[in-house]
């Protein structure tokens, strides 16, 4: 089950996270180490609805002789709605159907979503370029006279760059998750699988990105023939 971590301001912990890849299966592997007076951690995760499975937990206490406890929590399909069990049918209620799918659609979705993703990039363009011109500072033992005036004025915020790419990143605002379920939706409505595509979208969104490339690439999918079941 796709699972992404959520910081805790409070949590005195050091985190450490394994990406997943061909020796690590798991989507989700990270550990937390305590300092030796902490007797309360607070965990989060963050799953997109409609993904379920288990969460497993392996605490270990700093004791002799060595003891592990395990502990699971099921995140259920539709973990962000309530149940209810006595339903007032004098309340409103939307009802949503589907009778057709609309290309336009598709393209209002992704311009809608044009604004977000490219302030989220151009964060992760000036921390990027933050981080080359602090390597290059130090290089040249303090001397930024060689720099433009808009270098310089990245290098003068250098610690608000990263600190703003902190609170707002592209991997914990999870929009690309949000393209890659539009793309596999819409797909699956057009009677298409499109999951051997999400790399090569993720791939566009985070290194070629702009309005018209993503829509060239949705228009794309859904007219190969190859995808249908």
């Amino acid at each position: 089950m796709p699972a992404r971590l959520v910081e805790v301001e409070r949590n005195a912990s050091v985190v450490c996270q394994q990406t997943q890849n061909e020796f690590n299966p798991w989507p989700l592997l990270a550990s937390y180490r305590c300092q030796a007076n902490v007797s309360r951690i607070e965990l989060r995760v963050k799953v997109d609805e409609g993904t379920y499975g288990p969460i497993v937990v392996y605490v270990c206490p700093k004791i002799h002789p060595k003891t592990v406890q395990i502990r699971s929590y099921e995140v259920k399909p539709l973990s962000s709605h309530a149940r209810v069990h006595s339903f007032d049918i004098a309340r409103p209620l939307n009802t949503l159907s589907f009778s057709d799918l609309n290309d336009a659609s598709i393209d209002h979705c992704l311009k809608l979503m044009h604004p977000r993703m490219t302030h989220l990039l151009n964060i992760e363009r000036r921390k990027m370029m933050a981080a080359a011109l602090k390597v290059e500072l130090e290089a040249n033992c303090g001397d930024v006279s060689f720099l433009s005036e808009q270098n310089r004025k990245i290098l003068e915020n250098h610690d608000q760059i990263f600190q703003d790419a902190e609170k707002d990143s592209i991997e914990d605002s999870n929009i690309c998750g949000i393209y890659e379920a539009l793309l596999l939706n819409r797909a699956r409505l057009n009677g298409q699988n499109a999951r051997g595509k999400v790399e090569a979208l993720r791939d566009l969104l985070l290194n070629n990105y702009s309005l018209d490339n993503v829509k060239a690439f949705f228009k794309t999918v859904n007219e190969e023939a190859s995808l249908r079941y």
